[in-house]
């Protein structure tokens, strides 16, 4: 999973923003599978939330 993540951010968005909804609907997993394989990735990925805390997906953005 961390591989597949990994492959896509690097060949589809190397250095941009991508939110964590763009990235599910594209890789075809279940939201908590992309999560997971983000959080425990040893890639470190900058993430930028806007509103509360982790209110809504489609909120939270990363960069690769």
């Amino acid at each position: 999973m961390q591989q597949v993540i990994a492959s896509w951010i690097g060949q589809q968005h190397r250095g941009k923003k991508v939110s964590l909804l763009q990235l599910q609907q594209a890789l075809g997993m279940p939201l908590v599978e992309v999560w997971l394989g983000l959080l425990h990735s040893p890639t470190p990925y900058q993430w930028e939330g806007r509103g509360e805390f982790y209110r809504e997906a489609q909120d939270i953005s990363l960069i690769g």
